[in-house]
């Protein structure tokens, strides 16, 4: 089936508020441990399947990360030219080592899934969906300066 991630959803919530998956948790905890506090991203709502609204025992939680830094291209899956997507752990990792900056990358939590064949036929119905061009600044251009200001005003919160 196909997998997509809602882009235009931020939350208040950061990663700390979150149950994350348990490889996840433990890299929270030895940061916290080593003394250098909790390693909050923003989250922003990926979609409902695994994610911050699934119903209880759907596994856990699915965290992703976009980005659209060319450098990190042969470790990510590029979504479209010049957008790419990495696990949230590896994402973590590269943070860790000075690699990247954690502003660099969207964390998105969970992700709408579609069955084999279901979106193209939603999609050829041409009763749901709108289909246009996007590049990374019309995809992600925006959301960064939108992730900016929010971080902002949580951390002033």
């Amino acid at each position: 089936g196909d997998i997509g991630v809602i882009l235009n959803r931020p939350t208040a919530l950061r990663t700390c508020d979150l149950e994350l998956p348990l490889a996840d948790e433990l890299i929270q905890r030895a940061l916290s441990f080593a003394g250098t506090g909790p390693d909050d991203w923003n989250v922003w709502y990926g979609g409902d399947c695994q994610g911050i609204n699934a119903p209880e025992g759907e596994g856990e939680l699915f965290l992703t990360c976009l980005h659209t830094s060319d450098r990190l291209s042969l470790i990510s899956d590029e979504i479209i030219k010049g957008v790419y997507m990495i696990n949230f752990s590896k994402a973590r990792a590269l943070v860790s080592s000075k690699i990247a900056h954690k502003d660099e990358f969207f964390v998105a939590v969970g992700y709408c899934g579609w069955a084999p064949g279901q979106l193209q036929a939603e999609v050829n119905r041409g009763d749901c969906w709108t289909l246009a061009a996007a590049d990374q600044s019309v995809l992600l251009g925006q959301l960064q300066r939108k992730q900016a200001a929010l971080a902002a005003g949580l951390r002033a919160a």
